[in-house]
């Protein structure tokens, strides 16, 4: 069993999925959020899988750590994602290294779910990232924007009055808020759809065919209302992990 990593700003997606088969299934899974791991209590549930081997992928480096020890724990290779590991296109770009490691694999991602077309990522997390990926699978840059909770937490923070509001992710809140709390929550999931609908739009008429593709928790509570989404896909970064690690040479 491999054990695939996503480290981003807020939280830590595990996921276990068999070594062998090419078809992604998630036998095990957990997801922390970064203030809240604890090792040994991680290795409690780890230790007894029978885990091969455990393949990173950070956008905070100092994290890394963590996994390292994990792995020398449990006596098992890990592996760093880097972008000069095989990806399955082109990095066309100054500084490739500067590049987040999440962009190219939610890129990556994509793939599986269109290969022959021009494709757009949206991840919505702590930032919004937004990348295109040309049918020639050549990638040559996109967009990182605010992501809904950076949102709230400037509203509050920036302003003399506002509230740091609470987000209801299960409720679609109505257009118009009549307070200022509603109005805020209102704002911020309404203006996130008008965002990405907006983005879209912006590569569709260079692009018309352009497949788009999202995930990334900020949308995982309203892409059934942003209607120029082919798919979304909450495993998109970890099934880039997952394509890439068929090609990584380790001895299992």
């Amino acid at each position: 069993m491999k054990l695939l990593v996503d480290i981003g700003n807020s939280t830590h997606h595990i996921i276990g999925c068999p070594s062998e088969p090419p078809v992604f299934t998630v036998v095990f899974e957990n997801k922390i959020a970064s203030c809240q791991l604890n090792f040994d209590d991680l290795y409690a549930q780890l230790h007894s899988l029978p885990l091969k081997v455990i393949i990173i992928a950070s956008v905070v480096p100092q994290d890394v750590i963590f996994w390292q020890d994990m792995a020398q724990r449990l006596n098992i290779p890990f592996h760093i994602i880097r972008y000069h590991d095989n990806f399955s296109f082109k990095i066309n770009i100054p500084s490739p290294e500067m590049i987040g490691i999440d962009r190219l694999l939610a890129l990556e991602g994509g793939l599986g779910h269109d290969s022959q077309n021009d494709i757009l990522v949206i991840d919505s997390g702590t930032a919004i990232t937004c990348d295109f990926l040309s049918k020639d699978r050549i990638f040559s840059g996109g967009m990182i924007l605010a992501g809904i909770n950076m949102m709230r937490q400037a509203l509050h923070e920036k302003t003399a009055c506002l509230p740091l509001v609470i987000q209801d992710y299960q409720t679609i809140p109505p257009l118009q808020g009549d307070n200022t709390q509603t109005a805020i929550q209102a704002g911020l999931y309404w203006g996130q759809i008008a965002l990405i609908e907006g983005l879209i739009g912006l590569f569709k008429t260079t692009y018309p065919a352009i497949i788009t593709i999202a995930t990334g928790g900020g949308l995982g509570f309203c892409h059934d209302n942003v209607k120029s989404l082919d798919y979304y896909d909450a495993y998109l970064l970890i099934k880039g992990i997952f394509s890439l690690s068929h090609k990584l040479k380790m001895d299992l």
